[in-house]
């Protein structure tokens, strides 16, 4: 299941001013070329919302899918919040034909920020996520690397399949304390990755004899 966007508030107002209109030009029966220029104006308000709308593009929180569904996905950006100390990973529903519902819709992943210079226990969700996509047992995370060198090196430029969870909760920041959400506000994240379905891992890659010699020689 996934929320109705067709139907935006910003388009439902402006059919509703526009049979307005013809409501008061069949009432007056004459011309009204100063209310006919008011509502245009209005008109054109709500169409330049829209397009800033459409610049922003759909929110993650908007992503609503089947509890357990698996989808295919692509990292699109990552970000890291601070205040739960928590890195996050933005990516879309890939675009095929058994997915074509769900198709470019957003969805996150998050981790626990690790611990830089250590080894990743096996625990640890973004160790499980490295190994799915890798199959590399042991992750260590550099210390001199951030979110987006760290999730890149084995999410960037490659199509992972995932399981989705509903999330139907939200941390209270006043009491430090988990809160039930009405329905209307659930959202799917990704609950963990299972495997790499498309591309090649940046920490896989293997440069060819020809490269390191062209690097040696300059």
């Amino acid at each position: 299941m996934t929320r109705n966007r067709t139907n935006s508030p910003h388009t439902t107002a402006r059919a509703a001013l526009s049979n307005r209109r013809q409501t008061i030009a069949r009432e007056d029966g004459e011309c009204l070329d100063s209310v006919t220029d008011e509502w245009a104006a209005i008109d054109a308000a709500i169409q330049d919302s829209e397009q800033v709308v459409a610049k922003i593009g759909p929110n993650y929180r908007d992503t609503l899918l089947p509890a357990g569904k698996v989808i295919r996905v692509h990292l699109v950006r990552t970000e890291e919040i601070k205040h739960f100390n928590r890195w996050i990973g933005h990516f879309v529903i890939a675009d095929e034909p058994e997915m074509e519902e769900f198709a470019g819709l957003p969805i996150i992943r998050g981790w626990n920020k690790p611990e830089r210079g250590k080894r990743l226990s096996p625990n640890h969700h973004l160790q499980q996520d490295y190994r799915a996509v890798t199959g590399l047992r042991e992750f260590v995370v550099p210390k001199n690397h951030g979110h987006s060198a760290v999730l890149g090196s084995f999410l960037k430029n490659v199509q992972v399949e995932a399981l989705t969870t509903v999330v139907g909760r939200r941390m209270d920041r006043t009491t430090s304390a988990w809160a039930l959400t009405n329905q209307d506000d659930h959202y799917s994240v990704i609950d963990r990755i299972l495997s790499l379905t498309a591309g090649q891992p940046r920490v896989l890659m293997k440069r060819t004899p020809s490269k390191r010699k062209s690097k040696s020689n300059s």
